[in-house]
């Protein structure tokens, strides 16, 4: 992961998109 302390959390939905949470 990227040190980044403003990133929360990644997921991919079920369309292969990449959201940030």
């Amino acid at each position: 992961m990227e040190g980044d302390g403003a990133k929360k959390f990644e997921v991919e939905d079920k369309e292969g998109r990449h959201l940030t949470l």
